[in-house]
């Protein structure tokens, strides 16, 4: 499940799944966020999150263009980055027991929040659209992996497609001129 408000400074874009399992493994699978060939991050069809030092706080990185540092961490239960400079907001990977009743099975909520102050119109109409299809990629991980079953890929659709054939090609000249991806 996902969805987007506004605020009264720009957007809140939230994206949450239920999986059924233990808080301590998904806690575990989100330690592992940032390690290479990771089973959440969906690094066979979007850019891998690369940190300089893991989960720490002060870590630098992001995937592709987007530039981010981690500002906070709870082991087995969060992490928060703040985005760089040309984008003001941040964002919050969290997991969380799901409260049942006697004999049920255990749950987590796994929950992302991004928050854009004074989103322009391409982060609105190009990066917030990627970044949705990315996260349920990831969560499609996480319910593949809490459930210790293969993970099955939905179709991107044509518009997602068409924004990162777009992106491709405005990437790659920034890119050649040294302008993506430093900080």
């Amino acid at each position: 499940m996902s969805w987007t408000t506004r605020t009264a400074t720009g957007i809140s874009n939230v994206h949450q799944r239920h999986t059924p399992g233990p808080l301590s493994r998904a806690g575990e699978l989100l330690e592992l966020v940032a390690a290479p060939e990771n089973p959440l991050w969906p690094s066979d069809r979007w850019p891998p999150l690369v940190l300089d030092n893991g989960l720490e706080p002060g870590s630098d990185g992001g995937h592709g263009p987007i530039r981010y540092r981690v500002v906070e961490h709870q082991p087995g239960r969060s992490v928060r980055f703040a985005m760089d400079d040309s984008i003001r907001g941040g964002h919050t990977l969290s997991v969380e027991p799901v409260p049942g009743g006697p004999g049920e099975p255990e749950q987590v909520c796994w929950r992302h929040e991004l928050v854009i102050e004074r989103p322009s119109l391409l982060i609105r109409a190009i990066v917030v659209p990627l970044h949705d299809a990315l996260l349920e990629d990831l969560l499609d991980g996480a319910d593949a992996a809490m459930r210790q079953r293969p993970l099955r890929r939905r179709t991107l659709s044509r518009g997602v497609r068409a924004r990162l054939w777009l992106m491709e090609r405005v990437e790659s000249p920034a890119k050649a001129a040294g302008r993506v991806g430093r900080r």
